[in-house]
């Protein structure tokens, strides 16, 4: 196996076999939310100090594709 492919399986390997940590809130600190509607579905996050405390991700039905992205 090249170099460049044993590299990318292990970096594949680590992405599939980790998942990230969320980390747990500090209600000191100021809040940041993050969210987006596209044709496809909806996600939003929840973090601070760049670190995600709680995420959602939805794909949408035929019937809620047909809503304004303000109203998904």
């Amino acid at each position: 196996m090249g170099r460049k492919i044993r590299k990318s399986f292990v970096v594949l390997n680590h992405k599939l076999t980790n998942a990230p940590t969320l980390e747990l809130p500090n209600f000191a600190k100021s809040f940041e939310i993050g969210c987006d509607a596209s044709n496809v579905g909806i996600w939003a996050i929840f973090m601070q100090e760049c670190h995600p405390i709680a995420y959602f991700s939805k794909k949408l039905n035929e019937r809620t594709l047909n809503y304004p992205t303000y109203d998904k």
